[in-house]
């Protein structure tokens, strides 16, 4: 059975984004830094836009730890969120062939990192998720304070990518209902 999966933002604060998958009583919480420079929340709002447009039903996303990766990956609608000691900088001067965000399976993701920790793993209600993600950059969008401090203590706010989830979501009637 399909269970409901909560995506929020838990806290942006001085080079730290901090983000949490939570179903039932469960709740997960990983964290970026921007240490290396990438841009894993600009690189999620992409790949669920792949998603909505039905480019890829498979997606990974690498989240920067200090030190270590997270590692979120959706397949078909499991969700798994794991953790590598490693470094995803380390990784990439080991010239493993990884970039922040592909369409890989979470099998072929273990086949380049060492996967230390499964920390989540669930049959996930798609709409539910991504809903989820809308909900919470929309008031990150709309609201200047927070549009701010995201700016302030991440990186300049992903205004396009923001506008083609936002576009997508709303042609799937996502952001009118709850569900």
């Amino acid at each position: 059975m399909k269970q409901k999966c909560i995506f929020s933002i838990s806290d942006i604060d001085a080079g730290w984004f901090d983000i949490s998958f939570e179903i039932e009583k469960e709740k997960v919480k990983i964290s970026a830094s921007d240490l290396w420079g990438n841009d894993s929340p600009k690189a999620l709002l992409v790949m669920l836009t792949e998603l909505l447009l039905e480019k890829s039903d498979t997606m990974y996303i690498l989240f920067d730890e200090e030190p270590g990766t997270y590692i979120v990956s959706l397949e078909k609608g499991m969700l798994i969120v794991a953790y590598s000691k490693y470094d995803c900088i380390e990784m990439d001067q080991k010239k493993i062939n990884i970039t922040l965000c592909g369409n890989m399976t979470f099998n072929e993701i273990s086949n380049l990192i060492v996967v230390n920790e499964i920390l989540l793993q669930a049959e996930i209600d798609i709409k539910v998720f991504i809903q989820s993600v809308y909900k919470t950059f929309y008031k990150y969008a709309n609201n200047r304070l927070l549009y701010d401090k995201y700016e302030e203590n991440w990186n300049y706010f992903p205004c396009k990518e923001w506008q083609a989830f936002e576009h997508c979501v709303q042609q799937k009637g996502l952001n009118k209902r709850d569900l």
